[in-house]
Parts: structure tokens; sequence; C-alpha cells
């Protein structure tokens, strides 16, 4: 494993940790996400960056550079393949989602951390979800949002009790000192290399399998899904206010994929609530000059058209005559 800078280690003891992971092709999104953070805790962020060993040394300036305008401090942990040659890839994405469940030993000296995907976004203040208690748990997650028809599918591929509420692994809150001392780490790889190959959800699985009766549950605020403002059956797993303040004032949003590119605010289609606010962080990144993914003139037409002059005009381009 890589060594981290025992200098900058001691320098961030009181600050707020946060670990995220991913490649180069993710890298702007991750920086969107960091900065989110930056701007609300000037000063007070230690960043752990996971990354693979061929992370551009570009990314890796440009990165750092945005995290030390905002006083705070960065390490680059570079995760060998070997570490994750065994562990099966999730639907195709590169082994990133694997690098958190290292997160014990990469940081030994590291009491607790905040794991953030580089799919979400700080809209509110860290304070609240960084000083919880975790009452003698090794982390504290959100119950992941899925269509209740899956659930008893998720419940036998992760072997879960039936009460057992499966979790979102994007946002995590780790006691790594609990963890190191119970292994638990371990037992989730353990747990992978056994029956990995039933797996869906990669990490997020694994980790349930292990934890998913030993974790503090959040308010759904703190990893605000795009369920929550696409799909009214998720709301079922709440009452009205949670998911009112979760929706209204949220303090972690997570632009997960599953529920397609509509969502995701670095696409041109998106309609989240959002993706303004998300913008906005974007354009004030090292990556202020990247094109939203997908800007072109069908997209154009699709988006201003009214839909049915769209519908006329697709079904006259594909008339046969």
């Amino acid at each position: 494993m890589h060594e981290p800078d025992e200098t900058l280690v001691a320098q961030t003891e009181k600050r707020i940790h946060i670990a995220c992971a991913t490649d180069d092709n993710f890298a702007p999104y991750a920086a969107t996400m960091l900065l989110s953070a930056l701007q609300k805790h000037p000063g007070q962020i230690a960043v752990h960056y996971l990354c693979p060993p061929e992370f551009s040394e570009i990314n890796k300036t440009k990165i750092s550079g945005m995290v030390k305008e905002y006083s705070s401090n960065i390490l680059f942990h570079p995760i060998p393949d070997a570490d994750v040659a065994s562990l099966p890839p999730m639907r195709g994405i590169y082994r990133t989602v694997w690098y958190r469940v290292f997160l014990p030993d990469l940081l030994p000296e590291t009491n607790r951390v905040l794991y953030l995907d580089a799919d979400t976004f700080v809209a509110g203040s860290l304070d609240e979800i960084w000083q919880t208690d975790l009452e003698g748990k090794p982390l504290a997650a959100v119950a992941n949002i899925i269509d209740p028809q899956f659930q008893s599918e998720q419940q036998q591929r992760c072997e879960l009790p039936a009460d057992a509420i499966y979790f979102n692994s994007g946002v995590l809150l780790m006691d790594l000192d609990l963890m190191r001392r119970e292994g638990t780490m371990e037992q989730v790889l353990s747990y992978t290399r056994a029956h990995g190959e039933r797996f869906i959800w990669g990490d997020q699985d694994a980790l349930n399998a292990v934890l998913a009766t030993n974790y503090l549950q959040l308010h759904p605020k703190f990893n605000s899904q795009c369920s929550l403002f696409f799909w009214s059956a998720s709301h079922a797993l709440y009452s009205s206010d949670v998911v009112r303040e979760a929706m209204l004032e949220p303090q972690i949003l997570h632009f997960e994929g599953g529920a397609g590119d509509h969502v995701r605010p670095w696409h041109y289609m998106c309609d989240h609530p959002f993706r303004h606010e998300y913008r906005k962080i974007l354009r004030q990144t090292p990556w202020h000059r990247i094109e939203l993914k997908d800007r072109n003139l069908k997209n154009m037409l699709r988006k201003y058209l009214p839909l049915p002059v769209y519908k006329f005009l697709r079904a006259l381009k594909n008339r046969v005559y």
C-alpha cells in the first residue's frame, strides 16, 4: 500500500477527512464534489484521493492546486492493480469502486473518514454528519432507495436477514479505528472472494452482506438520492416530512447513475432540480471549459421544442417514401 506523508497527516488531525476514488475519466466531477465541500469548509478539509497507479500527473496538479487555494490538504493514494485484481468489476465500471474498502489500512493515523462518491455534491454544512455519534457501529449510511420488487432479490443476493435495510455506499461515515480492530474490511474482502460472482453493485453488495445489520442509519438528507426526486414510490421508506427535508434542504446530493443520465448534471439533458447549483461549481473547477455530455442538435431539439412538434419532426425524418 501507498505510505502517506506523515507530516501532512499530522497537519490534518483536526480536520474533516474526506475520501473519494476515481480514475482520470471522472476527475472533473470528483473535483466538483471536492470544491463544493471546500467552499463550505475552507481550511477545514483533508482530502484523501484514491486513484489507480496511472492517474494523470496533470490531474493531480489541477486538483492539488484547487484544494490548496482553500487552505486545505490533499494526499493521493494510488491503489496497486494487484490489490483489486481478484475483485469483481461492477457492470464494466473501473475497479475504483473497490478502493474505499482499503481505507482502514490506507489511513492508519486517521480515526474516522467521510467517504463521498465522485457523483455526490455537498449542498450544506458537513458538520452535522461529521460529528455524528456512530454508537459503536463501524459506519453510518443512508438506506438505498430501490424499487420494492427488487427487495427480495437484494436480500437473497447478499444473504441478508428479512429485517435488514440495504444501504447505499455513496456516502459513508466510517469509524476506521473500530474497523481495524474488528477486521471489518478483511471480512468484506473475504466474503467478496467467496461470493462476488453474484454481486450486481460491487462493493455496495459486499459491504451490505457484512454490515447490513451493523450500521447506523442516517437521515436521507445526507445522501439525497435521485430516486427521491424522480420516483414517488421511494417515499414509502420515509415520512413525508423526512422526504421533504431531504429534497428541499439536502446536505449531500447524490446523482447516482442507476436513475439514468437525465439526473446527472454534467449531462445536457439533465433535469435534476439542483443541476444549476452543480454546474455553477463545476465551472469554478480547473475543468471550467468542459462541455456538457450529449449536447448536440438532436438533444437541443428534444429539450426546447414542444413534445408533439419534436415527435412530428422525428416521424417526418423517418418516413419512408
